[in-house]
């Protein structure tokens, strides 16, 4: 008899355990059990404008920060002393190419106003140069 009421004690226990968390479905709010709770249904948004893209994307900062730019003093860059008005020289460039000039007039931060062979006069600036060397006397 003890043996069947703990069979029967043991079986009612069980059943009961596992009906709690069946029964969690139909509660309102979640209790003990899983915290499950199956939602069901379809969401109808009845006035959707429609969206397209018209443009290429920008995106901007709202509120951007506050940026100040503070002058420096001017670096002045020294004309080479040995550039003379009327000399003529050979240029190398840093991309390879080299022309022979005569030297018209010399100004500040190397800075040269400059004849090429076909009479076109032009501003270099000569401290971009790889190389330049003195060629003999102008003309």
């Amino acid at each position: 008899m003890k043996l069947k009421l703990t069979v029967l004690t043991l079986l009612a226990a069980a059943f009961g355990w596992t009906a709690i968390p069946v029964g969690q479905e139909v509660r309102p709010v979640p209790g003990a059990g899983t915290g499950i709770v199956t939602v069901t249904g379809s969401v109808d948004i009845g006035n959707l404008p429609p969206v397209r893209q018209g443009s290429d994307w920008q995106v901007r900062f709202a509120t951007p920060p506050d940026v100040r730019v503070a002058s420096l003093p001017e670096v002045r860059v020294a004309s080479p002393g040995f550039l003379k008005p009327r000399g003529r020289y050979e240029i190398a460039w840093a991309a390879g190419q080299s022309e022979d000039v005569v030297v018209v007039e010399v100004a500040a931060g190397a800075w040269a106003r400059v004849e090429s062979k076909s009479g076109r006069r032009r501003w270099v600036n000569v401290g971009q140069a790889q190389a330049v060397e003195e060629i003999g006397a102008g003309r």
